[in-house]
């Protein structure tokens, strides 16, 4: 059913727009403190390992997705899970 622009709240074509530009904004930040290419460039300054400068920003994504897979793990047999994401966030 599609909803007429009468039922829609004063405010949100102004919201929606503030919104668009902060999630642009903020994407556009994001691209350069990466840490595909910020930690990389730090470990350059710190060593001329290329080994190290190329773990670098695995082993930032590695310790991002290796918590969650471990936790997956520990979950997937509960039969519901529900209570222990609400307990996971804050």
């Amino acid at each position: 059913m599609k909803q007429s622009s009468d039922q829609l709240p004063p405010n949100y074509r102004w919201n929606f727009g503030a919104f668009a530009i902060d999630f642009v904004c903020f994407m556009m930040a994001m691209l350069f403190i990466s840490s595909n290419s910020v930690l990389p460039a730090f470990v350059r300054e710190l060593t001329d390992s290329a080994i190290l400068i190329g773990l670098a920003g695995t082993l930032f994504s590695g310790g991002w997705f290796l918590p969650q897979l471990a936790t997956a793990r520990l979950i997937s047999d509960m039969p519901t899970k529900m209570p222990f994401i609400r307990r996971a966030i804050p």
